[in-house]
């Protein structure tokens, strides 16, 4: 069998083993799990909770108590890290998952034959957690419905699957690595079978792979399979080893789309429907991050990926993986965490109101303002005349002003220290008519 043929043979024996979980998971999920109290209501857990449902804020359950089987309402979780069984995680009917009070949470997992987190349905999401699994044939998976995935650490080791695979919904502001040996181990795979449609989005995810793609779309048994992806890095092996994959990696039967712009790939394995590198805003150029052999993919000086994305699409998130602003001095990154460049742009100042030109008025009132960049206040500093620059507010008045002319100038200071050059306003004060 050739190499891509034993590729192909691994990915399917992955993915039907992935799937057949899944079903097998949702049965049981359907007729075996009880009534949770409190529906709709905040469950707690902690990582040594031990109580049962209702999962309050004095007495939290464990993981598995306070979510499998759970429909509704929101889970928050103690810092700390939870280990998880071979049963995994299944999240549905409309659940929020997230840490408590912006805590470090870990979810790992060894072992299972299906995906040690699973998202489902409408409504339900996980956020602002890292998902750390092995011997599982996804990390994660989003699947029926629209649910959600944001500022997720993902990482897959040790695997015959993705990190994070999807039938549908959404992931943005987030890392899927693959960072175990099997040419399976993508970062992010998004399947389809048995004729039907499925479509899935990213969002600034940074998806790589040490063996296999960055991005794998399977459509298999004359299925539809379409990726929307807006601001994101798709990397594989980079050729070292005997079999190298391409960044985008595309096998099966059925339509592969991929409607794929401001994003960072180099290589398509696949149907002309897969967006060509380079193509319309996409780039080549290989990102620079700061450590990816050790998983860390912050930017560094000099990446492409910086400032390139756009900010024109749809699902954009507010916050980067690492809970910074995703705008940065008006601009947007290409992957999971946005650049922390230094603030250079100082401030416009704009006088809004001032004395007639001529006037015999000795009260002067300025009114002022100023746009920058950044949301943070402008501070302001004023001066007439000779005098130095004082800090000062919209509306500033000066008082007992004498004959002749005079000239008053305003300044705006951002946060990171940048002043902008004065704004001007000259007038004239007349001797009063005796």
């Amino acid at each position: 069998m050739s190499s891509r043929g034993s590729r192909l043979a691994l990915r399917r024996r992955a993915i039907t083993g992935l799937f057949a979980a899944v079903a097998a998971s949702s049965f049981l999920s359907a007729a075996a799990s009880p009534a949770v109290a409190g529906v709709g209501s905040a469950r707690y857990e902690s990582p040594t909770g031990t109580s049962a449902q209702p999962c309050t804020e004095q007495a939290p359950c464990d993981i598995a108590t306070a979510i499998n089987g759970a429909a509704g309402g929101q889970v928050l979780l103690e810092g700390g890290n939870y280990q998880l069984g071979e049963s995994g995680l299944f999240i549905g009917g409309g659940t929020d998952v997230g840490p408590k009070d912006d805590q470090q949470v870990t979810i790992a997992a060894t072992g299972g034959i299906g995906s040690s987190v699973r998202v489902n349905g409408d409504g339900s999401s996980i956020a602002d957690l890292t998902i750390r699994a092995a011997n599982a044939n996804a990390a994660l998976l989003l699947d029926q419905g629209s649910p959600l995935a944001e500022r997720v650490y993902v990482e897959s080791y040790d695997n015959t699957g993705a990190a994070c695979s999807m039938q549908a919904g959404l992931i943005r502001d987030s890392v899927c690595f693959g960072s175990g040996a099997a040419q399976s181990n993508d970062g992010v795979a998004v399947q389809g079978f048995n004729g039907g449609t499925f479509s899935a989005r990213l969002r600034n995810v940074t998806a790589y792979s040490k063996s296999g793609s960055g991005l794998y779309i399977g459509a298999f048994q004359a299925a539809s399979v379409t990726v929307d992806a807006r601001n994101s890095i798709f990397r594989g092996n980079d050729g070292d080893l005997d079999s190298p994959q391409a960044d985008i990696e595309s096998f099966g039967d059925g339509a592969r789309i991929g409607d794929i712009d401001f994003s960072n790939y180099s290589s398509v394995n696949g149907p002309d429907s897969i967006a060509a590198p380079n193509s319309d805003d996409n780039q080549t150029a290989s990102p620079v991050f700061s450590n990816e052999a050790a998983g860390d993919f912050t930017q560094a000086p000099g990446s492409p990926t910086i400032d390139a994305g756009t900010a024109a699409a749809t699902d954009l998130g507010t916050t980067d993986l690492a809970g910074d602003e995703r705008f940065q001095n008006g601009r947007i990154d290409i992957g999971a965490y946005e650049d922390e460049a230094p603030d250079t742009l100082a401030p416009e100042v704009r006088i809004t109101r001032a004395p007639a030109k001529r006037t015999r008025a000795r009260i002067a009132t300025f009114r002022f303002t100023a746009t920058d960049d950044s949301a943070a206040p402008v501070s302001f500093e004023c001066r007439l005349d000779g005098r130095p620059f004082r800090p000062c507010a919209s509306p500033r008045t000066f008082r007992g002003l004498k004959p002749g002319r005079h000239l008053f100038r305003v300044r705006g200071i951002d946060e990171a220290g940048n002043t902008s050059g004065p704004a001007r306003y000259g007038w004239k004060i007349l001797r009063r008519r005796r």
